[in-house]
């Protein structure tokens, strides 16, 4: 029988094929063999040679047991049956576990490094129009920011943006009017007139201010200019009324400071978190971004209330919508002050609309301005709560500025090291057409006009992993 004899260095567990031109020899092929074990006699030592190709059986086959007796070589051959079975291979689908395709599928078999290296981004002011974390007091040691005063006028409800010299001049105008709105040399019945219009009708001026609340931004909604109201009592101070539901928006750009670009990016082996100012820091599935570089935190803002809602999404998914509030309220007015006790203050020093501990005192220093400035400043503490998570003003001292962090545990190997020893995940049914590399299949079955056994050796070989070359 013909065969062509090969040396060839080649894995057990591959499907290539020799090439070039062989050693071709007409053989004896021994008596009880098999086909896929067959056995031949030679006349001279073949230890050169690993290899064989027969043509009548179109099979390949790697060389075996070999044994010398009485000047001939007994020399036994293995059927290699993924290079004999290569084109039926080719021709099957399969479901398959692994390859040389490169995706964002987790590789459980990769140990990983239990600690974790850690990135971060340059933090940003969650809106343009707010401060940064280290600049929101000014030049002149004032806080940067806005009071926004909600009043009762005449004939209508307004709301104010004043900076702290108009809420001081505020204050000083108003800590004279108690005094000052009966008429001098008055009578009986201009007492009563002056009580009835100035007190029991609008109320006391007071009473008129609805709500004062701080926020720390840097440009305020443009509205009208106009003297401040309150009640049927018109101040000297004058400030722009910006309605009654001012709502701007703002936004914020995170860049993902990926620290792979593979599947590594997937969770466990990564980690998003973001601290989004006024809700706290929040994790998000890493998984769901995976393909996403940049993260947008989007925000709407009520000045009047200091109600936020805020968006947090990339260019593919929306990762979440919160509600907060930005606004630390001041209580002045309805909301608390009471302008019979000349003894109470608007800012206490120590607590500086609940900020100043935190900030450096700037607040501080501006409560003792305006208590030199007016006699009725005392010890109001601020009324604080918290809305949604970091709300009402309290996530100011901690940041005004969204700031992102990657956790990453490496792998000890890299994937990309082991992509021709072990491929990459893929559990994916595909044609074997175009296949090359370390292949590994679940259920692999085989067809063709190979015999059952080979069959079922080719199978078990396709579902153990193999290279197809």
């Amino acid at each position: 029988m013909e065969i062509v004899l090969y040396t060839m260095n080649k894995r057990n567990k591959s499907s290539a094929r020799p090439s070039g031109e062989g050693l071709a020899l007409n053989l004896q092929l021994k008596d009880e063999c098999d086909l896929e074990h067959p056995e031949f006699i030679f006349e001279f030592e073949s230890t050169a040679y690993n290899y064989c190709y027969i043509p009548s059986w179109n099979r390949y086959y790697f060389k075996g047991e070999q044994k010398y007796f009485e000047g001939r070589w007994f020399v036994k051959f293995d059927e290699d049956y993924l290079a004999t079975w290569l084109n039926d291979i080719r021709n099957t689908r399969a479901y398959v576990l692994y390859d040389n395709i490169q995706n964002n599928l987790v590789d459980k078999r990769l140990v990983t490094i239990p600690t974790p290296s850690i990135t971060d981004n340059v933090a940003y002011p969650i809106r343009s129009d707010f401060n940064s974390p280290i600049n929101w007091i000014g030049v002149d040691g004032l806080p940067l920011g806005h009071f926004y005063v909600t009043t009762t006028g005449e004939h209508e409800v307004a709301t104010y943006s004043c900076d702290v010299n108009d809420l001081k001049n505020l204050m000083v105008n108003y800590s004279t009017w108690f005094s000052g709105f009966i008429p001098p040399n008055a009578s009986t019945e201009d007492v009563l007139t002056a009580f009835v219009k100035n007190v029991a009708g609008t109320g006391v001026a007071n009473n008129n201010i609805h709500s004062v609340i701080f926020i720390p931004d840097n440009t305020s909604p443009s509205g009208t200019a106009k003297l401040i109201q309150l009640g049927l009592y018109q101040t000297s101070v004058q400030a722009e009324d910006i309605g009654l539901n001012n709502i701007t928006t703002g936004e914020c750009e995170l860049t993902i400071p990926w620290q792979v670009n593979d599947w590594r990016r997937n969770s466990p082996f990564t980690q998003i978190y973001v601290f989004v100012p006024f809700v706290g820091l929040v994790h998000y599935n890493a998984s769901d971004i995976i393909n996403d570089d940049k993260i947008y935190i989007r925000s709407s803002l009520n000045h009047t209330t200091g109600d936020m809602t805020i968006r947090v999404e990339t260019d593919s998914i929306l990762l979440g919508i919160y509600s907060a509030n930005a606004g630390v309220n001041i209580p002045l007015g309805a909301s608390g002050f009471n302008p019979v006790s000349i003894g109470t203050t608007i800012l206490k020093n120590s607590v500086g609309l609940g900020l100043s501990a935190a900030t450096g005192g700037a607040f501080g220093a501006t409560a003792t301005m305006l208590n030199a400035a007016s006699g009725i400043l005392g010890d109001i503490e601020v009324m604080d709560d918290t809305i949604g998570g970091l709300g009402n003003g309290t996530s100011i001292p901690y940041s005004l500025a969204a700031r992102i962090w990657v956790e990453y545990h490496d792998t000890i190997v890299n994937p990309a090291d082991g992509i021709d020893i072990i491929g990459y995940p893929t559990n994916f049914v595909r044609s074997l057409a175009n296949a090359s590399g370390f292949i590994q299949t679940a259920g692999f079955q085989l067809g063709g006009v190979a015999t059952a056994p080979e069959k079922d050796a080719v199978n078990a070989l396709m579902d153990s992993g193999v290279y197809l070359e």
